[in-house]
């Protein structure tokens, strides 16, 4: 484009597997409007409509094919019949990373239930994480707060839901997708 036009830059740069990270061009128009504005921003509205338009194909994808669960547990079920693909496999990470922790009952009072779940994270490391559950509301609290900041039951919680043999974890932890 340099060739065409003489007042024309670009600059991309790109992630590990070729897609675009970042994209700058300036022209004569971007630059005039510089001059007379100050500091322009200009975002090319195709990079939205081609993400919208990807998300569709994947969202076709998704509804033809299951990924299957890794475990048996009927609460990896629930998830699978919901979630996008995307974001069931975050969830089966977590059921997948659970094998490195050991749970136990710390106490049980007036419909709260208490767990400890020692996470070994190395060969000498060990984590330990506090997990609530409220018998009546069916709400489980983990401190390590995953389900809070990324919308995903952590780990510890589900090794505690596994720990009492629950098979279904309350509705408000299975997000719409």
């Amino acid at each position: 484009m340099k060739e065409k036009n003489q007042n024309f830059f670009a600059e991309l740069n790109f992630e590990a597997d070729h897609s675009i990270k970042n994209a700058f061009w300036a022209d004569a128009r971007s630059r005039a409007a510089y001059e007379y504005f100050g500091n322009v921003v200009s975002f090319d509205t195709t990079y939205n409509s081609n993400r919208e338009q990807r998300e569709r194909e994947f969202d076709i994808v998704d509804f033809y094919t299951v990924i299957p669960c890794a475990t048996k547990l009927p609460i990896e079920a629930q998830f699978q019949h919901v979630y996008t693909h995307e974001k069931f496999r975050k969830v089966q990470a977590q059921f997948r990373e659970k094998v490195n922790c050991i749970t136990r009952s710390m106490h049980s009072t007036l419909g709260f239930m208490t767990y400890e779940a020692v996470e070994q994270v190395s060969n000498s490391t060990f984590n330990k994480f506090v997990i609530t559950y409220d018998v009546v509301s069916r709400e489980v609290k983990c401190q390590c707060l995953l389900f809070e900041s990324r919308g995903i039951l952590c780990r510890h919680s589900l090794s505690a839901l596994s720990f009492e043999q629950f098979d279904q974890v309350a509705p408000k932890y299975v997000l719409e997708q």
